[in-house]
């Protein structure tokens, strides 16, 4: 099914959740990226980012080499769409090392996407990208250039929060030593939105963690997540903010934003074993905050829980809900990495129950604040996790392992159910467990990961894949 070749290979279909049972392999091989030296990877850090949907059917995914920022659309046939060359299209330039991987697209309503990247001096770039293959018109040739600090941006992430206009989050590491979390609105038609200056408005400074997250609230603003110093001494914070579409704090949210709960100090967290938090908007002005709460359980002994926090526009926590949240499990056992999507009425998680040879759970967060448990499956090791609702009232989830390359669950109310292959290895390797994301569009479903050929000489491959039913759409 696949070949290890030089360059970048992306294998694409689509998932129709109405009838698994007829479910099949179909799959469209991308001509090899003419990049002799190596290293593609999708959008780094984030369960996220690496892949968006076109609003067509099809999808935009993202990724960078050692050089370059590139993007590929593939229309709802699972063939590259139209008027788009075999090697995508590429962006522009990125910073060296592990720093030009933190890009993320986002789709712009319109069939298009919208794309952040860190450029190669350091600074933060957005770009617009038609549906037809093009640089949007008004939009400079290698982006919209919205931070030039001197020093180097960091983990942007791109949201659409009306039809004409988007925002912007980063984190910026200046050159004298200030960190501060960063966050812009950019018009579609290739402008800073009016009352924003160059550079973004500054949401906090201090000690802050690597990863943001942004949703928009429906009113043309956003809500912002991240982590910073905490009240309490020797312990981070979990702060949510909301900003208008003017740049302005909302009424009724503290400047400094909202500190949701405290965390342990950073010497006994570990967000890359135990996930970061996960924000989503919850469709009614406000946001879901999904977090593994680390607490001491005795000397040197951390008991990780996992807890959910469902946030009203105005920064209260809403109806039914305590303050610091919600268990959604909780024991001896650690419950971690955590990912979330909501379905138009809750929220959906899955995450890491490490317990035995390990598995993955589910469940469904009602509004109210009613957690139900959707079962768990037995998966050896998981690494990665990506769930998406199923447009069937289910979710699909998608999981990477050592021994396999992703595979493609569909999870209902009463637990797992048809299990997909998402494609071979194409070495003994198996899947790279530090990228996967899933894109969801309907009853439709892509799974974008990186896979790992050690070579001689080592490279690395974006792929996607999927199924699709036969005599559909």
């Amino acid at each position: 099914m696949f070949r290890a070749v030089p360059g970048i290979l992306v294998l694409l279909a689509a998932v129709l959740a109405s009838d698994p049972a007829r479910a099949s392999v179909h799959v469209g091989p991308m001509a090899p990226r003419p990049c002799p030296d190596l290293s593609q990877i999708p959008s780094f850090g984030r369960p996220h980012g690496a892949a968006a949907a076109d609003g067509r059917g099809g999808a935009f995914v993202l990724w960078a080499d050692d050089r370059a920022i590139s993007i590929q659309r593939f229309g709802p046939s699972g063939r590259i769409a139209d008027g788009w060359p075999a090697p995508g299209l590429a962006l522009g330039w990125i910073a060296p090392g592990e720093e030009g991987f933190q890009s993320y697209v986002a789709g712009d309503g319109s069939g298009g996407a919208m794309v952040s990247w860190i450029g190669r001096e350091g600074e933060l770039r957005l770009q617009r990208v038609t549906s037809a293959c093009g640089v949007s018109s008004g939009w400079p040739a290698e982006g919209l250039v919205l931070c030039s600090l001197p020093g180097l941006a960091r983990n942007p992430e791109v949201v659409m929060t009306d039809t004409a206009a988007a925002m912007v989050i980063w984190r910026e590491q200046e050159i004298n030593g200030t960190q501060s979390m960063r966050l812009s609105r950019v018009m579609t038609t290739g402008r800073l939105a009016e009352g924003w200056s160059a550079n973004g408005r500054v949401l906090a400074t201090g000690e802050l963690q690597q990863i943001a997250e942004l949703v928009a609230d429906g009113r043309g603003g956003a809500i912002a997540y991240w982590q910073g110093p905490s009240a309490t001494e020797g312990r981070a914070g979990l702060v949510l903010q909301r900003v208008q579409s003017n740049g302005d704090i909302a009424s009724g949210w503290p400047a400094e934003g909202r500190v949701i709960a405290d965390r342990l100090e950073l010497g006994l967290r570990n967000d890359e074993e135990n996930g970061f938090p996960q924000l989503a908007p919850d469709g009614k002005g406000g946001a879901w905050l999904v977090w593994c709460a680390d607490r001491l359980a005795g000397p040197d002994q951390v008991r990780v829980d996992l807890m959910v926090l469902r946030v009203t526009g105005e920064g209260r926590e809403a109806p039914g809900w305590p303050a610091g949240g919600r268990t959604i499990a909780g024991d001896a056992v650690p419950e971690r990495r955590p990912v979330i999507a909501t379905d138009g009425e809750g929220l959906l998680v899955a995450w890491r129950r490490d317990e035995g040879n390990g598995a993955i759970r589910v469940a469904r967060v009602e509004t109210a604040g009613m957690v139900r448990s959707w079962g768990q499956w037995s998966a050896r090791s998981v690494e990665r996790l990506t769930i998406a609702p199923d447009g069937s009232g289910g979710a699909w989830v998608a999981c990477t392992t050592p021994d396999h390359s992703p595979q493609l669950v569909r999870w209902n109310p009463g637990g797992p159910g048809r299990t997909i292959e998402a494609g071979e290895p194409s070495s003994a390797t198996g899947a790279d467990p530090t990228r996967l994301s899933l894109v969801t569009e309907g009853a439709r479903a892509l799974v974008v990961w990186c896979d790992t050929d050690p070579g001689p000489p080592a490279r690395r491959f974006v792929r996607v894949s999927g199924t699709h039913t036969r005599g559909g759409p």
